[in-house]
């Protein structure tokens, strides 16, 4: 059974809509309109890391491996930004650079296209392979992390759909408005908050 330590877990919520909040701040503040905001580097991502990375460090604080698994969220993070970038671009073709790249493509970018999410898919995977590096986490915690993450899509576009947000309710409003986020960040911290509680639990926890 999937026991989790409160306190943890009620940062991580915290933590996920402050950074969601960051996000919608710096875009309903820099642009808005249309694809505007896939045009410009977003603050809030660094911004938003930093703050998830200083969320680890407290709720590890105890854990000797605990700079270890900051060090290496972080290099996950940096890869993963660039490359979902540049994917999101690609997908909802947004920004001079992507539309000239996708009249390149030609027939093949249908291919790119779907091969888009696949790429959203894999990276949660490659994250959980280099957590299993540091310590063990149920395998309840793996497929819920992993279907919370592949779900957070969907689950921005209920969000945005019951809410009365601005624009249409579509996949590029799920992230647009932020509301995917929140489920994202919880999908990345589950595992840490899963180590919490075994750690407190077995008083020293060991891969």
């Amino acid at each position: 059974m999937l026991k989790i330590e409160m306190k943890p877990a009620r940062t991580l919520l915290i933590a996920a809509f402050l950074i969601a909040l960051l996000w919608r701040l710096e875009v309903e503040l820099r642009g808005w309109d249309g694809l505007t905001w896939l045009g410009y580097f977003h603050i809030s991502i660094p911004l938003g890391g930093l703050l998830f990375l200083g969320w680890i460090r407290f709720v590890t604080r105890s854990d000797e491996r605990s700079t270890k698994i900051v060090g290496f969220v972080t290099i996950w993070g940096l890869i993963v930004s660039f490359v979902l970038d540049y994917a999101a671009s690609v997908y909802f073709v947004g920004g001079a650079a992507a539309m000239g790249y996708v009249m390149t493509l030609g027939a093949l970018f249908d291919y790119v296209h779907w091969l888009s999410p696949m790429v959203w898919g894999a990276s949660i995977l490659a994250l959980y392979a280099g957590y299993r590096c540091f310590f063990r986490f149920s395998p309840a915690v793996w497929i819920i992390g992993f279907v919370l993450w592949l779900a957070s899509w969907h689950l921005g576009l209920i969000v945005v759909s019951i809410l009365p947000e601005r624009g249409y309710h579509d996949l590029i409003h799920a992230l647009k408005t932020g509301w995917l986020i929140p489920f994202c960040v919880i999908a990345v911290g589950l595992p840490i908050v899963s180590l919490t509680h075994d750690t407190k639990r077995t008083g020293a926890a060991r891969p």
